[in-house]
This record gives C-alpha cells, sequence and structure tokens, in this order.
C-alpha cells in the first residue's frame, strides 16, 4: 500500500484513511470550507471533508 496527500489525488480516486477500513472517492474542493470532499464507496451520503496535507492510503485492492 503506498500513501499520498488528498491535493495530489484526481476527482474519483478511490482511498482510505490509514489504519481504517473504509474506502473513499474522491470529489469537489470546497472553496467556502476549504477542504476536500470526499464520500464512503458504499454509501453515497456519508461526506467527509479532508484539510490539505491529509495523508490517505492509495494502491490497495478491494
Amino acid at each position: 500500500m503506498q500513501t499520498s496527500v488528498i491535493e495530489a489525488l484526481k476527482k474519483g480516486s478511490f482511498f482510505k484513511m490509514p489504519g481504517k477500513k473504509p474506502v473513499y472517492i474522491k470529489d469537489d474542493y470546497n472553496r467556502t470550507l476549504k477542504k476536500y470532499s470526499a464520500y464512503k464507496f458504499d454509501d453515497v451520503n456519508a461526506y467527509r471533508h479532508l484539510k490539505k496535507g491529509t495523508i490517505v492510503e492509495i494502491g490497495f485492492d478491494f
């Protein structure tokens, strides 16, 4: 598994938070919150907002 920062991923990329199980999909950048939006792969209503520089895990199989 590889790690990356959230801003390096393209929209629609799959990632996980370090040490966590849920898979998220990166969405748009929210200018008012100054954070990146992401939603769970299994539940599109479960959004999460991540600050710039947040480390995420990529390059995994699920």
